[in-house]
């Protein structure tokens, strides 16, 4: 079994291939990145919502279905190609369709920092039963898993959701009829799924360009600029070519106020350069945070109308010299824009994906054995490409990169692009896409077969339903997420090359029986499964035993809905993707084995103890990193999940809060170690290489006081807050 999490340096093992002589070869060879993209990006892409997070955009659209779609790419032009991924679906016949207007926000909730998906939907066959409801997801994750947390407003008509924060109160913006017009209303929220008091009208059509077609104020969108709080709408009926932009500005102090907004009374947006009703947008920013950008619909002709004919389409923009956004003019279709700042790197992140154990293989048949393992996070691009990134947010280079093969910060570069394929041993093969050489462990024979494996629990997700592989008492289906233990699933990599699946809340394993999923011993080809990157994205689930794939019933969406095995119709019903979970604050324990950095999330510093000391009672903080001894900690398993947490300068010494305190705000500091509770930890995952250390005698966290970024910021215990960035640690090498 594979516990060691360690982020081991490569060169000491995986990447001793730098030195095979092919690499050498194509070192020199450049791959540009492109520098410039087109508009539409793609088609049948109406009421667009677009962000760049981790390393990746992320965009949904209106999909007219039961089921919500989201794709993600590193590139703004990569999105065209990028899998739609369903992350979430609906039976009820009261909301099940007629999905419109999707949106997902980062807000600190209940629960901590989670994205929150509003989307708009309603009864089959008919559009008058619309309303917006609210997702809540597991993590960071903006592909889930998601769980269902309510409609904001019921099952009363009202459209387009969005959120606004002002001064540290959460609004809810949307649209409704009144008689025959369409406003836009405003409401506070005591949370993102609930309103507290009355909305109120936040504007309705009054000028003659938004009456074109329909009185119609819709698709309200925040934009805060320099303290300036601004609301962009969609204007007029979305079937006419006078469909635009307005602009509402917040002139007074309460946003409740309607007298408090002050509207702009001509368009700031509108068709131009062969661009038709141009509106239901979005603002995101530039990976590097430097520039505005503005995502939108448009039409390639004025007769186009409401229909799929809308494609998705982005551009840059600016601000006039009074501080109000300049969104100029729609680029036209096919015209070069420069990518967004940033996009082709220089670029450190580290995706929103699992911790995989990267497994090497060797010998064969019944001298087949796992030689080695090595935690990455595996990101999985089209067509058929992954990205390897190591836990200081590097991603795998090959040598034709820089002259040598080893993790560097994200240039988007083919020779950053590998790709798998599996042999007939059920064992994969990892390729760099700019070169075409095989990924090797070692210089000789028998270093180039691989397996890979999840290093903590995660949910098992259908590609078809967005809906996770739950146990049953002998069987599997599908379910809705619920934070069960019975969905969160172990996969542990065996000697052959396979993993075994159990899930939390039992410690027998799936094995196939037929084309049935049943529940036996962990041993024997039943009970072994391939783990094989699909090159559309996911994964496809290979039972050892008949060679059959995981497969849900029917291509069904609803819960209760039976999961077995079939032959490989390669559907997304049998697609299913790998998602971070936790218990119910988000996070899961873990064994830690090795020598670390500790590095503080929000402020990107080291844990520090105080002026290099060595004597009991000496203080721990943060500090810039100066690359000694009084930063690296070697984390020793001690008792099961528990640890010891040893400075190199003071190895005979400990982390330790301060006089077996259990209240908050206990200092830590570091002193002999006597094997007690107060000087022991656990490490629990939060996802893409992030980790919260709990004491284990007052169950507190390890915190930074106050999320300060300073250097000789104090290190205490304090109350755990799910997504509190100053309670997350990287474990860095």
């Amino acid at each position: 079994m594979f516990n060691d999490l360690n982020f081991r340096c490569l060169s000491r093992q995986l990447l001793l291939c730098l030195s095979i002589a092919v690499l050498t070869a194509v070192s020199h060879l450049s791959f540009a990145a492109p520098t410039s993209f087109t508009n539409p990006i793609y088609n049948n892409g109406a009421d667009p919502w677009l962000l760049f997070y981790d390393g990746n955009y992320y965009s949904v659209t209106t999909t007219w279905s039961s089921q919500l779609s989201m794709r993600k790419s590193p590139t703004l032009a990569g999105l065209k190609d990028a899998t739609p991924v369903n992350v979430w679906s609906e039976t009820d016949p009261n909301s099940c369709c007629n999905f419109w207007a999707l949106e997902f926000h980062h807000l600190n909730g209940p629960n901590g920092w989670r994205w929150y998906m509003l989307y708009t939907s309603g009864q089959d066959g008919s559009y008058d039963y619309q309303h917006n409801s609210v997702l809540e997801s597991v993590g960071d994750d903006p592909m889930g898993p998601y769980q269902y947390k309510g409609s904001p407003l019921g099952r009363t008509y009202n459209i387009d959701g969005s959120y606004i924060t002002i001064n540290n109160q959460l609004y809810f913006m949307y649209s409704q009829w009144r008689g025959s017009s369409q406003l836009l209303y405003i409401a506070r929220m005591s949370n993102p799924w609930t309103i507290s008091g009355q909305p109120v009208v936040l504007s309705e059509p009054v000028y003659s360009w938004e009456r074109i077609g329909n009185n119609v104020n819709e698709g309200p969108e925040p934009l805060i600029h320099n303290g300036r709080v601004y609301v962009v709408y969609s204007a007029s009926y979305c079937n006419t070519p006078g469909y635009s932009l307005g602009l509402l500005e917040l002139t007074g102090s309460d946003p409740m106020d309607r007298n408090a907004w002050t509207k702009r009374n001509q368009p700031i947006f509108k068709s131009a350069n062969g661009v038709y009703g141009p509106g239901h947008n979005g603002f995101f920013k530039s990976p590097d945070g430097t520039e505005d950008w503005l995502v939108y619909h448009g039409n390639a002709s004025a007769n186009d109308g409401c229909s799929v004919s809308r494609s998705m389409r982005a551009q840059a923009f600016t601000w006039h010299p009074d501080g109000s956004p300049n969104l100029g003019r729609p680029v036209a279709a096919g015209q070069p824009i420069n990518v967004p700042s940033g996009e082709n790197g220089p670029l450190t992140a580290k995706p929103q994906a699992p911790v995989m154990s990267l497994n090497h293989y060797a010998g064969s048949g019944a001298n087949l054995a796992l030689k080695s393992s090595t935690p990455v996070i595996v990101d999985q691009l089209l067509p058929g490409n992954v990205r390897f990134v190591n836990d200081s947010g590097r991603f795998l280079s090959d040598a034709s990169c820089n002259g040598s093969q080893g993790f560097f910060p994200w240039e988007n570069k083919n020779c950053q692009r590998w790709t798998f394929s599996a042999a007939s041993d059920g064992l994969l093969n990892i390729k760099n896409r700019a070169s075409g050489q095989l990924y090797r462990a070692c210089n000789g024979n028998d270093c180039d077969r691989w397996g890979l494996s999840p290093v903590n629990e995660v949910a098992i997700v259908s590609g078809q339903s967005g809906r996770v592989l739950t146990a049953t008492n002998t069987s599997t289906e599908q379910r809705a997420w619920a934070g069960a233990a019975s969905q969160k699933w172990r996969l542990q990599p065996q000697q052959d090359g396979s993993v075994t699946m159990s899930p939390a809340s039992r410690s027998d394993c799936l094995n196939v029986n037929g084309s049935n999923i049943v529940f036996g011993a962990c041993t024997g080809n039943s009970s072994r499964w391939y783990l094989h990157p699909r090159n559309e994205g996911g994964y496809r689930l290979v039972a050892k035993g008949n060679n059959m794939v995981m497969d849900v019933s029917n291509c069904a969406l609803g819960d209760g809905t039976s999961i077995g095995v079939y032959n490989d119709l390669n559907n997304s019903c049998q697609r299913f993707y790998l998602r971070d979970v936790g218990d119910s604050s988000g996070v899961v324990n873990s064994i830690i084995s090795g020598t670390y950095r500790i590095t503080p999330v929000h402020s990107n510093k080291a844990l520090d103890v105080m002026n290099c000391g060595t004597e009991n009672g000496t203080n721990v903080r943060q500090w810039r990193w100066l690359n000694n001894d009084c930063q690296r900690f070697e984390i020793t398993n001690v008792d099961g999940i528990w640890h010891r947490i040893s400075p190199l300068n003071a190895s005979n010494l400990a982390l330790d809060v301060y006089n077996s305190d259990t209240n908050s705000n206990a200092n830590i500091l570091i002193y002999s170690y006597y094997n007690r509770a107060n000087q022991q930890f656990r490490f629990q995952a939060a996802g893409s290489g992030k980790w919260r250390i709990v004491n284990r005698n007052s169950g507190l966290c390890l915190s930074v006081v106050g999320a300060s970024t300073s250097d000789g910021a104090n290190l205490v215990q304090e109350a755990c807050i799910p997504g509190a960035q100053n309670q997350q640690f990287g474990l860095n090498r």
